[in-house]
């Protein structure tokens, strides 16, 4: 990534003093002409180097480079600046960190570290012919973040389009009843109930008089339809659903005021390469935007942005730690938010983050694992033994590839057991679990104390 990514003095110090003799890779990866290097004078190469990018603002590309020549140690080093206070004061109320959860529209204001992508997906969006687009990225990136938190709250602030948003096993094993679902409050004028307007879905596939109904009573010139964790295509739909589904979602492809938008999880992106409706739209131009893991001034931006909103100031040396902690690691993204809340909760009601509080429970590592134990240890024995009954139901592991992810549980499966239903609650109390009013998921990734805990 290149941009005028400003980093802080110390980051500069630090760089300089511990490059050595890697410098001649560094400078032959940021693609410094030779003639230029000859130039540099002895032992003072990293210096230089740094003041070659700094003048053509191309400082951001330095966390590539030295992952590139082996010094990862050095990518956690460079600190950017902190972002601007604002001049009004803090303006977020509570904590800023949503932890395991995704952001929300609601949350934009604190959704930090994505604005390059933003700006490109809504690019991607613009153009009349772009009717599909998939954010395929690992498991814990931010895709479902960057799409509520980031590209909707900008389409809704411009105005002309609707959003709707929907999990294909966001209501049971039926996609078509998650569509409708989402889509019904749009069109009450003309369809009085979720069903009526399933049965038109299912029955005839068609979607552009849908279309044309929701559009017709209001000023908006297009209707997005947001289908987030698309995976559960493969982990949670009936499989009687998934390629009648995919019909219906080449059909919106094809439908004027209709756009399309995903979330994929990238380890199943061969799963929709079985289904000739959903190969043809990902061999679209620029049908998918893959989300890399962030790089560490966007990490930073995440870490220190949030905190400058709610008014919050961290120990000198505090966000380093917690960005060399983090790395780049898939899911590690996922990790690091989730150690931000905790660092905030057992802070207050103190404004400062300090190392001690961040030490005390494991840091980015073992946040998750530390609340499990706690959550874990404190039930009742009878509740412990529920573990096996709990995650068989929450966890879902592909037969082929042996690759795990969570899922969506019915509460009502757990109702004949008394254990069970203290065990999800503890759980959920804690944060670890997400529940609605009929259905509950995992949240953490990693937890792992014995061959009986998750893991």
């Amino acid at each position: 990534m290149t941009g005028s990514m400003k980093y802080s003095g110390k980051a500069k110090v630090e760089f300089c003093a511990r490059l050595g003799t890697d410098w001649k890779k560094v400078a032959d990866f940021v693609e410094i002409p030779i003639n230029y290097q000859d130039e540099f004078a002895s032992g003072d190469e990293a210096r230089a180097i740094w003041h070659w990018l700094e003048r053509r603002e191309e400082l951001a590309k330095l966390p590539d480079a030295l992952r590139y020549v082996r010094r990862d140690h050095l990518v956690g080093l460079l600190e950017p600046e902190a972002p601007p206070v604002q001049s009004g004061g803090p303006t977020w109320p509570g904590c800023p960190y949503p932890g395991l959860l995704s952001f929300k529209p609601s949350e934009a204001p604190i959704f930090f570290g994505r604005t390059r992508e933003t700006a490109e997906l809504l690019e991607r969006l613009r153009p009349p012919d772009n009717r599909f687009l998939a954010v395929v990225g690992a498991s814990g990136s931010g895709k479902s973040s960057l799409v509520k938190a980031g590209v909707i709250p900008q389409i809704e602030a411009n105005g002309g389009w609707l959003c709707s948003r929907l999990t294909p096993g966001g209501v049971g094993d039926d996609p078509f009843m998650a569509l409708a679902t989402a889509l019904q409050p749009l069109l009450q004028e003309r369809y009085d109930t979720i069903r009526q307007l399933h049965a038109q879905l299912t029955d005839t596939g068609d979607i552009g008089n849908v279309v044309r109904a929701a559009l017709a009573s209001r000023p908006a010139t297009e209707l997005l339809v947001f289908i987030d964790q698309f995976e559960e295509l493969f982990t949670l739909v009936a499989e009687a659903h998934r390629l009648p589904f995919t019909i219906l979602l080449g059909r919106m492809a094809d439908t004027p005021g209709l756009r399309t938008l995903i979330t994929l999880r990238a380890d199943f992106y061969q799963r929709c390469l079985d289904y000739p409706h959903l190969t043809t739209l990902l061999r679209q131009a620029q049908a998918s935007f893959p989300l890399h893991t962030p790089d560490v001034p966007a990490l930073h931006e995440m870490i220190t942005g949030p905190a400058g909103m709610a008014g919050l100031c961290f120990d000198d040396g505090l966000v380093s730690r917690i960005l060399r902690d983090t790395g780049s690691a898939p899911g590690a993204l996922a990790l690091m938010a989730f150690a931000l809340e905790d660092l905030y909760r057992k802070s207050m009601p103190s404004k400062r983050l300090t190392l001690a509080v961040y030490e005390g429970f494991g840091g980015v590592r073992g946040a998750i694992g530390e609340r499990a134990d706690a959550v874990f240890d404190h039930l009742a024995a009878g509740a412990q033994q529920a573990f096996d009954t709990v995650f068989t139901e929450l966890v879902d592991v592909d037969p082929e590839r042996g690759i795990p992810a969570h899922k969506r549980g019915l509460l009502a499966r757990f109702d004949a057991s008394e254990a069970a239903r203290q065990f999800i609650a503890a759980f959920r109390d804690a944060r670890l679990f997400v529940s609605s009013s009929a259905t509950t998921r995992t949240g953490p990734r990693r937890w792992s104390r014995s061959p009986t805990r998750p893991c």
